[in-house]
């Protein structure tokens, strides 16, 4: 038996491919927007952490405050590390020479509860002694830092888990000379998705199923 295949039936033949062609590229356009549009959501709890309210609001200092001091670094630059330097964040930055005792910053949040959180902050010092600075999460200490070595600013980096109602502290000292903190930071990061991206799919379907419901229409004729 013989086969014939008319100009239509080649040219209809042409054109369903076209459109499952279209209808791909569509789904796979739909999809990497999808995925595109699921964002890291950043959550920061402390409040004035760079000191740029020029002081320590926010914040509650307690022990040996009397050589505690939140300073402008384009006026007092820190000379540490072997260079005058300013803030390593912003324009202020904490300025820090407690004798004998340490002094203590400290903040309380609320948080979610089993989150995994980022503790950090930047110390910057010129080598002398006795001198520490150390964090500490709900009054355990993170890591200690002693002595400050002489150094630019350096940034230190801790993990806690969130319990729902938390305390970040940092004690520091420096009997002969000062040192400076600057840029702390507790945040967690979850991946969220954007309310447009379960539309977007919805419609990406909603496409694919017209193209699929006008095909069996031409079909049918």
């Amino acid at each position: 038996m013989e086969v014939t295949c008319s100009k239509f039936d080649l040219k209809y033949n042409h054109w369903e491919r076209n459109v499952w062609f279209k209808s791909f590229v569509v789904a796979a356009g739909i999809a990497a927007l999808a995925v595109g549009s699921t964002d890291a959501f950043a959550s920061e709890y402390l409040t004035n952490g760079s000191f740029e309210t020029g002081d320590f609001s926010g914040w509650n200092l307690v022990g040996d405050q009397g050589l505690v001091f939140v300073v402008d670094g384009t006026a007092v630059p820190y000379i540490g590390g072997g260079v005058s330097q300013g803030a390593q964040h912003g324009s202020f930055y904490v300025y820090e020479g407690p004798m004998l005792s340490e002094a203590t910053l400290s903040q309380s949040f609320a948080d979610t509860s089993g989150a995994t959180l980022t503790i950090s902050g930047w110390v910057t010092g010129d080598g002398s002694q006795p001198s520490d600075v150390r964090f500490l999460f709900n009054g355990i200490e993170l890591g200690a830092i002693n002595p400050v070595p002489d150094q630019q600013w350096t940034q230190y980096v801790f993990s806690a888990v969130a319990t729902g109602n938390d305390t970040f502290s940092v004690a520091f000292r420096n009997d002969n000379s000062f040192d400076g903190l600057d840029h702390f930071s507790v945040s967690s990061v979850s991946a969220v998705p954007e309310p447009g991206t379960w539309a977007l799919l919805l419609l990406g379907f909603a496409g694919l199923g017209a193209l699929r419901y006008y095909r069996i229409r031409a079909l049918a004729a």
